[in-house]
């Protein structure tokens, strides 16, 4: 998403550019395959005018542009990703120190709270927080 990062990307979205239409844009896509998944990588790099935009899609299951063509998104599955959680320490320390801290989900809830606003979070199924390090650990989440 971080090609969204601009508030005039959301005309991208709606399928808007300016007086032009765009044809390609996520509504048309998804007016043409209602059953389709949409994966929207990184979200916390986009726009809050794009996260404004989806609080639509995730609230009323709809998008309506400016003209007011509405798009359902009702049978749409949303997935949205974030590398939020992938400063945090492993535990793994240098030296004498031994382990300190560490990965924990509740963390990463931590730093999802603090980057997105409430009424976004509210909206939101739920979250999923995964950590692979390591050969073995990274071929066990890759199943």
């Amino acid at each position: 998403m971080s090609e969204f990062q601009t508030h005039d990307s959301i005309g991208r979205i709606l399928g808007e550019s300016g007086t032009h239409l765009l044809g390609g844009s996520l509504a048309e896509q998804v007016r043409k395959q209602p059953f389709s998944v949409v994966l929207l990588d990184e979200f916390e790099k986009s726009a809050p005018g794009v996260w404004d935009l989806f609080l639509q899609v995730f609230d009323n299951g709809r998008l309506t542009d400016r003209r007011g063509i509405v798009t359902d998104f009702r049978n749409t599955l949303v997935i949205m990703t974030s590398n939020l959680g992938a400063v945090i320490s492993t535990g793994d320390a240098i030296g004498f120190a031994g382990r300190a801290g560490g990965f924990s989900s509740a963390l990463v809830e931590r730093q999802i709270r603090d980057a997105f606003r409430p009424e976004l979070l509210n909206r939101s199924t739920g979250s999923i927080a995964s950590w692979c390090s390591g050969r073995s650990r990274a071929t066990s989440c890759g199943r």
